[in-house]
């Protein structure tokens, strides 16, 4: 659970990725508009919200075993 949790975290770099390999500027968008930067720091707190609750969900689960 905890390698899904980080891969999934990991899955919006590749998109950024896949945007620049396509021809297209995602880091620009994201860091030169103010959009961009209300939906990379909405991102950012919902990749560490979605680590967070795994990390707790894995606990748990470790605790009752």
């Amino acid at each position: 659970p905890r390698a899904t949790a980080r891969m999934l975290a990991l899955l919006p770099a590749l998109g950024l990725l896949l945007g620049v390999a396509i021809g297209g500027d995602p880091l620009g968008w994201l860091l030169g508009t103010t959009p961009g930067w209300a939906c990379l720091a909405l991102g950012l707190v919902l990749i560490a919200a979605g680590l967070a609750w795994a990390t707790r969900i894995v606990a748990r689960t470790e605790r009752l075993l």
